[in-house]
């Protein structure tokens, strides 16, 4: 028999993160591997000045996506909300045997439903991003991620999944499975002709969160030691215009391209046509783009945040520097710029094995499932 798998998450296609892409994965596995039925609620949102309100039925109606709740831009709280309440009578009557609630605010009517329907509720954590957030001093941020920090770690799920081993003092540890972020390597691995620049690479949300502030003022450095290194930028966000305005008072619009986002399609061509991938976070998880620039064999240059220091080892498969330090960030920069190109590929390649032994998507997908299984053997035991 078909398990019914609901998943609740706040924001969907088209938007884009790495949590939308670790569920799109999760899905796409679930029900080629598994034969689930899997049920997705999300909120009508206006992304881009586009709204999104339609209903979808994909995977020969295996996947099926409801837009719920009252359309408005993702900040609204008014369609937040009204996303919690159509969520919770939209399921009301219907039957799953499990659900799992997508960081963050799909756990509010996750827990709900859990006890209305008296199913099992997995809650995924996306990143260790609460600690760092609810130092926040303005006081509206502060209750904000106090409210956070309340849903992640207060509430009694069955089972909490996280790809960062950084929280587990705030659960059970019998609940807690880390699971770390899969990749598809094939798909990134790609042939480009270069030209002679040295390129350097940065793919995410163009939020205060990434850093990207001192990166910029590292680059006023580099720049200084070879004019010719170009900084290519791929994403959008709140920070955009701040970004451009910081490039341009420091000259260095010949240096720094922001190229807006691109399709995930179209992401191995550019990080193949990188020398060197730099995610200057101010805190993180566990990056999926750092596995995915590792499928491209590109070295990396992170900051000591989230999984970070877990997964790179220095001068093996990329470097680490302290957080908000953009004279490090330079250095660094600096240092593999003057590498020979031989050695700087072994960093790379030493990233690539990494990913190749230990983060297969599929291996990670099967970690979920077995979590799943258990939890309604478990249930339907109990009952």
């Amino acid at each position: 028999m078909k398990k019914k798998i609901l998943i609740l998450i706040e924001a969907w296609c088209p938007y884009k993160g790495g949590g939308q892409k670790h569920t799109e994965y999760l899905i796409n596995g679930l029900i080629k591997d598994y034969n689930c039925n899997v049920t997705l609620l999300t909120r009508k949102l206006i992304i881009n000045n586009n709204n999104f309100t339609n209903n979808e039925s994909k995977k020969n109606g295996l996947l099926k996506i409801f837009r719920l709740g009252k359309l408005s831009t993702f900040d609204s709280k008014v369609g937040k909300i009204s996303w919690i309440i159509g969520s919770v009578y939209y399921c009301i009557k219907r039957e799953y045997d499990l659900i799992h609630a997508m960081p963050n605010l799909g756990a509010i009517p996750g827990k709900i439903l859990s006890v209305l329907l008296k199913k099992p509720i997995v809650y995924s954590i996306q990143g260790s991003t609460f600690e760092a957030k609810v130092r926040k001093r303005k006081l509206f941020k502060r209750i904000k991620n106090y409210i956070l920090f309340f849903i992640q770690t207060k509430i009694n799920y069955d089972a909490v999944i996280s790809d960062s081993s950084r929280i587990d003092q705030f659960f059970n540890r019998k609940k807690l499975y880390i699971i770390h972020n899969g990749v598809e390597a094939k798909m990134f691995d790609v042939n480009v002709i270069r030209d002679g620049h040295f390129r350097l690479l940065f793919i995410g949300r163009l939020h205060k969160q990434k850093g990207l502030k001192f990166l910029i003022e590292a680059m006023e450095k580099v720049v200084s030691i070879n004019n010719k290194i170009e900084l290519i930028i791929v994403g959008d966000g709140e920070e955009k215009t701040k970004l451009l305005s910081k490039v341009n008072s420091l000259n260095l619009d010949n240096n720094i391209k922001f190229i807006g986002e691109k399709k995930y399609q179209e992401l191995p061509k550019i990080y193949s046509s990188s020398d060197l991938f730099i995610l200057p976070s101010i805190f993180e998880g566990q990056p999926l783009s750092l596995l995915e620039a590792w499928a491209s064999k590109l070295p990396v240059l992170v900051t000591d945040c989230g999984e970070n220091n877990k997964m790179v080892i220095d001068n093996y498969n990329g470097w680490i520097v302290p957080i908000s330090d953009y004279n490090a960030l330079a250095e660094k920069i600096i240092f593999a710029m003057k590498m020979k190109k031989e050695e700087l590929k072994k960093i790379g390649l030493n990233g690539y094995n990494n990913v190749i032994e230990n983060h297969n998507w599929n291996n990670k997908i099967n970690e979920v499932y077995k979590v799943y299984n258990s939890l309604i053997k478990y249930h339907r035991n109990a009952n």
